[in-house]
């Protein structure tokens, strides 16, 4: 087989398809011209994942006709001219491939306006071909629509995901730039909704608006200079890692969100054994001289080589290490603590002996309670339920105690929990992938006795909750309780989330009882099926009796 030149209508095909892959590129590459133009607001708006629609209009510098045309020619860029530039890159975009890869696979649309010009220009692309230009009545910047991207490539478009998939996917482009550019007001529309409206603010405030306050609370923030590399950022406490809504990592280079799995390193070593789950949150900014980093590594610029790996490693470590020094508190100390002898009475550890002889109680649990003076009832700590009955003691955990009754209160509503209004509902914003799972499981919610009513920006409005939960309900236990389910999934088995639903409405440890609700709590735990263990299969409660405490002081 002879070796032969490709047609240009060829590569340029797998040109284009190594800068357009899906719709989050196309996203990408846009709102990177806009900041490039610079855009002081940009509004992103995408139907179906962006397979249907992708609107970009920001208010940036806008082109003239001459340079929309050029705009959308192969390798037609504003931001360098010769080698030197390509060496010292400031801007977001440089290779001039952007424009005229997304017109090669779509149907492309750009109207743009100079400030200097009384109206503006248009340009229609369609799969490559200039379908015409005309005057546009655009007031101020550029707007981007781009329809049925792929629509000339069966193979590529058969191979994009679910709609979900796509849309999250833009997101994840949209918060990058986002974060990385909080002085540029930012707003995110999907089928219409919109899911982001961020003013321009600093860095700080992005991020709690997009991570969420708590975020902010449990990190500590970097500014660090050395070997000319300044660091910045936000290293969050390892133990958000077990909330959903903090599970990410970023890392931007001179604004570029990039994958570079050494600074990873970096920052995780600095916490040595402190870090003990292998995870920590964080959003980390690095700014280095231009000539010391070559973003040309791929056409879709989020791999980097820097020209001195080992400083780079040097000063990340040591800027999350002078972090964790000034904020001694933020994780546990690593000391040795000294040996305690965490020896049992052999009562203690019998099982038998946990619950036995409860016979005369439990022999009358369906029929009557039984009344105790109130001075025989007394809290631990807040947590822990006391009581003597007979020639017994009764500790009861209060809130495993409380599970178990509302969950076997939950089964027998099994088909429908029974709800109530709340006097004051509340609003939250979920973070994305929260948000679609309620939106498209409100039904279901409501069969657990909750009423949820969705609104753009990622905000939900809690009316009801089921009847059986506690009067402090908010809505830190209720977006909680919503995470633990997306991570079960309403796929599982109804008693499994029955017994998280149980457990986010009952009484929580450390909240303090009068004698009437300890008393309460101990007569309904009696008339359970199986008082024993809370649905996760923690005890109840234990007992001692008079013969446990004397032979544990060696009266006998």
């Amino acid at each position: 087989m002879k070796i032969k030149l490709l047609p240009e209508s060829v590569y340029s095909f797998i040109a284009a398809g190594e800068v357009i892959d899906r719709p989050a590129s196309v996203v990408r590459e846009l709102i990177q011209n806009s900041i490039d133009a610079k855009a002081s607001s940009i509004t992103v708006s995408i139907n179906r994942g962006g397979k249907e629609l992708i609107n970009i209009i920001d208010d940036g510098e806008g082109m003239d006709r001459d340079d929309l045309l050029f705009a959308t020619k192969k390798h037609a860029t504003s931001k360098i001219n010769t080698l030197d530039d390509l060496k010292n890159i400031i801007t977001y975009g440089f290779r001039g491939e952007a424009l005229y890869s997304v017109g090669l696979v779509s149907h492309l649309t750009i109207e743009s306006k100079v400030k200097e010009d009384d109206l503006g220009n248009s340009i229609i692309i369609d799969c490559g071909e200039v379908k015409g230009t005309e005057r546009s009545s655009i007031e101020k910047g550029t707007s981007i629509v781009v329809k049925d991207l792929f629509k000339n490539i069966p193979a590529r478009k058969k191979f994009l995901k679910s709609d979900l998939y796509e849309q999250k996917k833009v997101e994840d482009e949209f918060v990058f730039h986002s974060i990385a550019n909080p002085e540029i007001s930012f707003k995110f529309i999907v089928d219409g909704h919109i899911v982001y409206n961020l003013k321009s603010s600093d860095l700080r405030e992005r991020i709690k608006e997009l991570k969420g306050e708590n975020f902010i609370k449990e990190t500590f923030f970097l500014d660090y200079f050395e070997r000319g590399i300044r660091i910045k950022g936000f290293v969050g406490n390892p133990k958000l890692f077990n909330n959903i809504k903090y599970k990410f990592s970023m890392v931007f280079v001179n604004k570029r969100y990039i994958n570079y799995p050494q600074i990873k390193k970096a920052i995780f070593s600095a916490f040595g054994t402190q870090l003990k789950r292998g995870f920590t949150p964080y959003i980390i900014f690095i700014d280095i001289s231009p000539h010391l980093v070559d973003f040309n590594v791929h056409p879709m610029k989020k791999e980097v080589k820097f020209s001195s790996e080992n400083d780079l490693f040097f000063v990340v470590n040591r800027s999350v290490k002078s972090g964790l020094a000034v904020d001694r508190n933020f994780v546990e100390n690593d000391r040795t603590l000294e040996p305690v002898d965490l020896s049992k009475p052999d009562f203690f550890v019998r099982e038998e002996k946990l619950f036995s002889d409860v016979d005369f109680y439990l022999s009358e649990k369906k029929t009557t309670n039984i009344s105790f003076e109130s001075s025989k009832f007394w809290q631990f700590q807040n947590s822990y339920i006391f009581v003597s009955v007979k020639d017994k003691l009764y500790i009861l955990d209060q809130h495993a105690a409380a599970e178990r009754i509302s969950y076997e209160k939950l089964l027998k509503e099994k088909e429908k929990i029974t709800s109530q209004k709340l006097l004051f509902p509340f609003t939250l914003r979920l973070n994305s992938d929260i948000y679609i799972f309620v939106n498209e499981n409100i039904e279901k919610f409501e069969k657990l006795g909750f009423s949820v009513r969705v609104f753009d920006n990622n905000k939900i409005l809690v009316e009801s909750v089921p009847s059986i939960i506690e009067d402090d309900f908010n809505k830190e236990d209720f977006e909680e309780f919503v995470n633990e389910i997306y991570n079960l999934g309403f796929g599982s088995e109804f008693d499994e989330i029955l017994k998280i639903v149980a457990c986010k409405s009952s009484i929580k440890a450390g909240k303090k009882l009068n004698s009437v609700e300890m008393e309460e709590i101990f007569n309904q735990l009696f008339k359970c099926e199986n008082p024993h263990a809370c649905p996760h299969g923690r005890p109840t409660f234990i007992t001692f009796s008079i013969d446990d405490f004397e032979k544990w002081f060696r009266r006998r």
